[in-house]
């Protein structure tokens, strides 16, 4: 059994809304709503957990209401820091879940097949994140913004999600992070920090993460190409 936690507890400020990101709407359809349908689109898929904010309830319903119901959907509630959320998500699914995958839901152009393949990796490695490689040359800079150095391009990845793992390894993961208060920015980071190696899966760059005004005018591009 494979689920799906999609994440949408933030406030995204960089935004600059007066509604979350993921209930701005592209092309006619909320952001999130995009999301679910990648997901629940997919036969390798059996349920979905979102995780929302209490204050985003009733434009929570609104979405799920004209959304197909073949699937379960259930609702989480976020917390303080984006580990509580993730972890009270991964807290509601389902307990014969094999794979478990997390996924901003703010990132709504995530290509099925790579979803598949995230599935298919963390069944042999237990642990793997899509990622894109890194276009630009980065710097390490200190606290006055002076290059300290600048790291091998070639060895660089921009990681994005789901990020996919045993159910079992990351629910042993979260709780350890709970317990030592690790802030992680990431879910690959929980892993890490308990152990884990963690598998980089090729994607898409057309996976963005939707974070400013600026990638809503690239998400209507990408709508109107695949249309």
């Amino acid at each position: 059994m494979n689920s799906a936690v999609i994440v949408c507890a933030g406030r995204g400020k960089r935004m600059k809304s007066d509604i979350n990101k993921v209930y701005m709407s592209v092309g006619g359809k909320a952001v999130l709503q995009l999301t679910m349908e990648r997901f629940m689109s997919l036969d390798e898929i059996d349920e979905l957990v979102v995780v929302i904010s209490r204050d985003d309830e009733k434009l929570f319903s609104e979405i799920k209401k004209d959304m197909d119901a073949s699937k379960s959907v259930k609702v989480a509630y976020g917390g303080a820091e984006r580990r509580d959320s993730v972890y009270s998500g991964l807290k509601l699914v389902d307990p014969a879940c094999d794979i478990v995958l997390i996924h901003d839901g703010a990132r709504p152009f995530v290509e099925k097949s790579d979803i598949i393949k995230s599935i298919e990796c963390a069944k042999e490695s237990g642990a793997c994140a899509l990622a894109v490689r890194v276009k630009d040359t980065i710097k390490l800079a200190d606290d006055e913004g002076f290059v300290e150095s600048t790291p091998e391009r070639d060895r660089l990845w921009a990681v994005q999600t789901p990020q996919t793992f045993s159910y079992k390894l990351i629910m042993e993961a979260y709780a350890r992070a709970v317990d030592i208060g690790l802030l992680a920015t990431d879910d690959c980071m929980v892993a890490e920090s308990a152990g884990h190696r963690v598998r980089l899966v090729e994607g898409s760059y057309e996976n963005v993460k939707l974070t400013t005004p600026e990638d809503m005018l690239f998400a209507k591009e990408i709508l109107k190409k695949r249309m």
